[in-house]
């Protein structure tokens, strides 16, 4: 039997030093995942700040052009879309000016809701850290950041899409705003 009892506390010292590099390494990764939620959330906001400052300068833009445009300007512009080989300043004024409004309703769009994967504190509370081993926890934190790291990602990705799409619209509409007043004078 004292064999037994020694064989016992081998088996559970083995145990208790399995676990230890275990532990660490799990700790590690809940470390390291909890500063990419953090950073890839930063960069999800980012795209809502730029977003919001693109929008601003389309509405300074946007007061500039007006001085030169009216609504006789943009249904010319239209006008000469469909007779073929009327490129006169009316239609590149007009043209962007209908640009940087679409480029004003893409950039409202991004900035509609945010939706993203949270780790919040209600997950956490409903974890029972209680009557749940350290390592458990740390897997279940682990596997919590790692999905919601995925999440963000992939809505980061198509925000930044999406943002992309609406600076190109608004440097064309920049493009065709300065050809207008290259067509005037000539």
């Amino acid at each position: 039997m004292d064999q037994d009892s020694k064989h016992l506390s081998s088996q559970d010292e083995q145990k208790g030093k399995a676990n230890t590099p275990n532990d660490k390494s799990i700790a590690i990764i809940v470390e390291a995942a909890a500063k990419e939620y953090a950073r890839q959330t930063e960069t999800y906001d980012k795209i809502y700040q730029r977003s919001s400052f693109a929008l601003a300068a389309c509405g300074i833009f946007m007061a500039v052009m007006a001085r030169f445009i009216n609504t006789n300007t943009v249904l010319n512009a239209l006008k000469s879309i469909f007779v073929i080989g009327v490129l006169d300043r009316t239609f590149f004024l007009g043209t962007g000016f209908l640009m940087l409004l679409i480029s004003m309703m893409m950039f409202l769009w991004l900035l509609r809701g945010k939706r993203m994967e949270a780790l919040g504190i209600e997950l956490v509370e409903n974890l029972d850290v209680e009557n749940r081993g350290e390592i458990e926890s740390y897997k279940w934190l682990k596997n919590g950041y790692i999905k919601a790291i995925k999440s963000i990602k992939i809505k980061s990705s198509v925000k930044q899409k999406q943002y992309n799409r609406a600076l190109n619209v608004l440097l064309i509409s920049l493009v065709l705003f300065a050809i207008s007043f290259l067509v005037q004078e000539v």
